[in-house]
């Protein structure tokens, strides 16, 4: 069983493309939010964002930025109160983004 899990796993590996685009859809949240998304569906992209989060990690590839490329996509959207929300997580994940360039705060997929 572990030797045909290693075989599956070179076999699949991700290219550097594949990598490239899936760090892109941070990037894209970011400047699009929930605009782009159908009615604005909170439950999918968030499956969607994790999904990408969980697939970068197993390849050691999932950037420092993320969670603040999230947050700030959570940012566009026309409901004031989610907005809201969002905005007071965006200054606290600022916060530990800084504070984890000095060795403190947890790995970046517990933050997302």
């Amino acid at each position: 069983a572990v030797y045909f899990f290693l075989i599956l796993k070179e076999m699949f590996q991700m290219t550097t493309d594949v990598v490239t685009a899936l760090k892109s859809t941070f990037s894209t949240f970011r400047k699009e939010g929930l605009t782009k998304i159908r009615n604005k569906n909170v439950s999918i992209i968030s499956r969607q964002l994790e999904a990408v989060a969980v697939a970068l990690h197993e390849v050691g590839a999932l950037p420092d930025e993320a969670p603040l490329d999230i947050l700030e996509g959570f940012l566009i959207c026309s409901c004031a109160p989610f907005r809201d929300t969002f905005a007071f997580q965006n200054t606290k994940e600022r916060i530990r983004h800084i504070r984890q360039h000095y060795g403190e705060g947890g790995s970046t997929l517990e933050r997302i």
